[in-house]
């Protein structure tokens, strides 16, 4: 992710080699979200300080039912009721 203010060409990339299966190198994506941390990426991301919604309630298998139930009544169409 390339920060708001700064210009995709004056951002370095990173040179590197990925040899295998980076998923076999845990250390690897440790050292890329430090990176990425230091340059800044992960500042004034939408919704930061905020909770997450649905965070400390229990899981709900049917969760995508509600939301488009909801989203289905907010906008008035009745195309999924029979």
């Amino acid at each position: 992710m390339v920060p708001r203010d700064s210009n995709p060409e004056e951002v370095p990339a990173t040179p590197r080699k990925i040899t295998g299966d980076p998923a076999q190198s845990p250390m690897w994506i440790d050292e890329v979200i430090r990176e990425a941390q230091e340059r800044g990426d992960f500042d004034d991301l939408p919704g930061t300080g905020r909770p997450i919604p649905g965070a400390g309630k229990p899981d709900d298998d049917l969760w995508w039912v509600r939301a488009w139930i909801k989203r289905q009544r907010e906008v008035g169409d009745d195309s999924g009721r029979r």
